[in-house]
C-alpha cells in the first residue's frame, strides 16, 4: 500500500507561523488559511492549534487572565 504522505511541519510549528504573522499584522484567518496551504496541514488542525495557546484566544499575552 501507499504510504501517508506527512506534511513537513506540525501543527504546533505552524501555529507558532501563525503566531509570527499575526504579530506581524497579518489578520488571524488569513494567517491560518495561508499556513494551513503551505504547510498542507488541514486548517481545521492549524486552527485548533492557534486557539489552543493561550495567547492567541484572547489576543492578549500568554498568561493573561481575561476574567476581571
Amino acid at each position: 500500500g501507499a504510504a501517508a504522505v506527512r506534511p513537513a511541519v506540525t501543527v504546533a510549528e505552524a501555529a507558532d507561523v501563525v503566531s509570527r504573522r499575526v504579530r506581524a499584522g497579518v489578520p488571524r484567518k488569513e494567517a491560518i488559511a495561508a499556513v494551513a496551504r503551505e504547510s498542507g496541514l488541514p486548517r481545521r488542525e492549524v486552527y485548533a492549534a492557534v486557539v489552543a495557546r493561550p495567547d492567541e484566544r484572547t489576543g492578549g499575552r500568554a498568561g493573561d487572565d481575561p476574567e476581571p
